[in-house]
This record gives C-alpha cells, structure tokens and sequence, in this order.
C-alpha cells in the first residue's frame, strides 16, 4: 500500500497548549510536505491494514482543546492529533444524525443519497464504507449508540456485525416482539470499549484485517456524566433548572417554556464539556485496546462527530434546524498507519465529513465508486482554499447553507412548503465568517446587490442540480413504542 500522506497546504505544527491560530506552512517543513505530494505508486502489495473510525455524537469542535477550548477537555484526542493530522475547519453536511452519518459513510450529500427523513431509510445501491471495505477483504464490524445512525435507516449496509446497543441487548428486543415492554437502554462510553476488546480477542485486527465503526452517543444529551467528571467544570452552588442535563428541560428552552440565564448557560456548557472529557477518557481506552492487541500501528484511526451542538448563540439549544457553525463544526482527526507522514499538524482549509470515504480508500490503495462523490481524498494532493460546503437543515424542504473559507450564505425555507408541496426560498442570510466567525452580524441588507444575487444564484443552482440527481429512498419501518421513547430519550420530539 502506498502510505504517502498529502496534507494540504496551509498548515501549523499542533501544540496542544496553544489556541487555534490563523498559521501559514513553517518553513522546516515546507519540503516534507511538498515532497509528500509528488510520492509515486508503491509497487509493494497493499499491507493488510485496519481501520478504526469513531464517532462522538453531537461533538462541535470548539469544545476540543487542541482546536481551541480553555478547558483541558479531550487529552486523548488531543494526543490522537499530536500523531496524526487534525482538520480546524471540518463540517457535517447537515446538523442531524440521521443525514449526516450516510454521509459519512458514503462521501455524498444528503440529497444525493436521500436519506434525509425518518420515514427513508438509504437505498440498497448506494455503497457504504462497510460495503467499500468489505469488497477489499476487511471484516466490517459496527456498533452504534444512536438510533438515528443505525440498522432502522439502513444503515448497518455493509457490516458483517452491526450492533444497536440503544435497544438493548437481543433477549430483551425478542420480549419487546412478544408484546413484553422492553426495557430502555441508553448505552454508555465504556460499552464500546467492551465491544472492541471482544472483537479484538476473537483475532479482528490481528489475524482478520477489520473495520471498527464505533458511534457512540457521548457527549450528546443528555449531559449525564459519572461524578467525578460531572465535577470538573460545574459549579458546586448551581441549583438552576438545568443541573440534571436532562433532555425535556434543554427542549424546553427552545419551546419558550424556561428563560436562560447567563449562569444556565455556563452550567450546561460544564456539563457538556463533563460529558465530553468522559466520552474522551474512554477513546483514550479505545486506542489501548489496540495497543494491547498489538494492532495499533496498523490501523488508520480516525476521529469525528456527525454534528455539532449550539449553546443558545443564536437563541437556539442543540441542532436539527439551523446551519450556524456552532451545530455543523466538527472536529475531524486522522492517525494513518505506520509513521511514513506528517505528524501533529493542524489543516486550515475546510474539509467534510464525507471526506473520509474516498480518504480512508485512498490509505487503502482501493479505487472509488463510479458514483458522484461530494468528498474528497484529504491524502490525495493539496486542498483548493476555494472549496465551497452545502448545508440542509433537517426539512423535508430544507434551508440551504452554502460556506466557503470567508462566507457563508443561508437560505431559509419558506414556512409551508411542505404543506405546500414545494420548496419556496423567503430570505438569504449572509455572514463573514471569517471576520465575524459567530455569525452575528447578517451582511445580507448592506452587501452589494451583485453579491447577494451571486450567493442566491449558487444556493439555488446547487438546489436544483440535488433535485435533479436525488434517489428515490426506501421506505423505514415503523418505529416501536420503545423505538420512539428512546428517541425521545434524546430529545428527537416534534415542537409541541
């Protein structure tokens, strides 16, 4: 396999005590990275190489130390990234799970592989990362903890193993189809852990060459960490309505029925950063076990979110229903096997989530689908700092977001088109993000006319030419009572 690494251009050495900051190529390492991008084929065969990808749901990078949080949250990472190389400008494609993870696993849109509603689930021709894998000899192993990124969507395609651990072990579900309720299990960090030491012991990884899909649901709500993390960042005497992190009181906030204060919103980014500091200490697990297994140098380990989450920026909590930053930044870390590329440098230009299909294909020496793909191989050549993002909300109609390295465009859906049948733009929100990276300030009404009828014009091109190409999904199953409270469990309830 040829391990050439081809980072892109701009570029900073990581320093995990140092904040993100704007960084140009250092010169000492100017010619490793140029003399990276003209590496040749190897004529060698393909190592029998593993591949671990982990997802932390609901994970916005700011909350990450390394890309730029105050509070030491993520050691582990932060060393995953010190090894391998870290992406500051990394976006889902959509701010919900249930679009975002086939795009991850498939390197495509959501209107392009249509599985953008409850009532879809992803078509059997669209190829998966599993699938991808698999064809090249890979056991493919997965296990989830979010309902929206598993098999009821079709999204186990591909994984000779998948596990749903949200539902509960097997005996239990078998009551459930009795007519038995079955009882309700939010799976926890450490059960991913315990998955990936069965596989490991059984000779995934050492005697099988193996994909590992973890998707675990830390730091996603509701904000429940073990006591000793709970107590690192919150305040002792905080007794407000949030202290528990529950989902229906978070919810609440966004229905009108709880006022937030300042000190409400401090609590609840503790809690989050708490829950992500736990989910972080058991990746750190997640890597010994491979250690352990003696397979770690060997394995192409990379490390994302499938969205991210707001903190009332734009009077919202959460994500699903608008395309700020705060609920579309991810981080995105990639720790390729063996030692034969760059090392703790921190990538600039905006990179997807659908990036790691065809990168993680790249590492593997295997060719891509014939398929339109929306990503791009990150290790295939120097990035374009012209690459322009589209962004749906989770409307069956959706707002469109279209963000390039300095701006960002949001179309909002007229209200009723659904009923209507139709999609009908009412406004165009635009933001410097670059110069105003909290999108506060909407530049629509004072831009130049030529600009905002130039975003307008790409946002609708870009609708048209999805319309044009998106599938016919298949139709998901109907969801049991214990299927629909655990979704409520996570907050997924239509505004009352």
């Amino acid at each position: 396999m040829n391990q050439c690494s081809r980072p892109c251009s701009a570029t900073r050495p990581l320093d995990s005590s140092d904040s993100l900051k704007p960084a140009a190529i250092l010169g000492a390492l100017a010619p490793l990275l140029f003399g990276l991008g003209a590496c040749a084929p190897s004529e060698q065969e393909p190592m029998a190489a593993n591949v671990l990808v982990v997802v932390l749901d609901a994970l916005h990078a700011g909350h990450v130390h390394h890309l730029g949080a105050e509070r030491e949250t993520t050691p582990n990472i932060d060393a995953l990234a010190a090894r391998g190389v870290s992406y500051a400008r990394a976006f889902a494609p959509a701010p919900y799970t249930l679009a975002s993870i086939p795009s991850l696993l498939t390197g495509r849109l959501p209107d392009r592989h249509g599985l953008v509603q409850k009532t879809f689930r992803l078509p059997d021709s669209e190829r998966t990362l599993a699938e991808q894998l698999s064809r090249a000899g890979l056991a493919t192993l997965g296990a989830v903890g979010n309902m929206n990124g598993s098999e009821l969507y079709g999204l186990n395609q591909g994984f000779g193993e998948f596990y749903n651990l949200m539902r509960g072990d097997q005996a239990r579900i078998r009551g459930e189809a009795q007519g038995i309720p079955s009882e309700l299990h939010v799976p926890r960090a450490p059960e991913f852990v315990e998955r990936l030491e069965e596989w490991l012991d059984l000779g995934y990884g050492s005697a099988t060459p193996a994909l590992f899909y973890l998707h675990m649901l830390e730091p996603h709500s509701p904000y429940q960490p073990p006591a000793e993390f709970r107590s690192l960042w919150l305040d002792p005497e905080y007794d407000g309505p949030f202290a528990g992190g529950d989902n229906d009181t978070l919810m609440g906030s966004n229905y009108g029925r709880i006022a937030v204060t300042p000190a409400d919103i401090e609590a609840v980014r503790a809690l989050y950063d708490a829950n992500l500091a736990y989910a972080d200490h058991h990746v750190g697990r997640l890597l010994e076990a491979l250690e352990r297994a003696g397979v770690r140098e060997r394995t192409h380990v990379a490390l994302t979110s499938d969205h991210g989450e707001a903190f009332w920026q734009h009077d919202r909590w959460g994500h699903n229903d608008h395309l700020y930053d705060e609920a579309l930044r991810v981080p995105l870390v990639i720790d390729p096997a063996g030692d034969d590329h760059p090392q703790g440098l921190v990538v600039e230009q905006l990179v997807s989530t659908m990036d790691l299909f065809p990168t993680l294909s790249g590492l593997l020496g295997l060719d891509l689908p014939t398929v339109t793909l929306d990503g791009l191989d990150l290790f295939g050549g120097p990035l374009s700092d012209k690459r322009e993002l589209l962004f749906r909300s989770h409307a069956l109609f959706p707002d469109l977001g279209l963000r390039t390295a300095r701006m960002k465009g949001i179309a909002l859906q007229e209200p009723g088109a659904a009923e209507r049948g139709e999609p009908s733009f009412l406004e165009l929100e635009m933001y410097d993000v670059k110069g105003d990276p909290l999108e506060l300030a909407n530049l629509a009404l004072i831009a130049e006319p030529g600009q905002v009828e130039n975003t307008w014009g790409r946002i609708q091109a870009w609708r048209d030419a999805l319309a044009a190409d998106r599938p016919a999904p298949g139709a998901a199953g109907e969801l049991s009572a214990a299927e629909q409270a655990m979704l409520e469990t996570l907050g997924y309830v239509e505004e009352p």
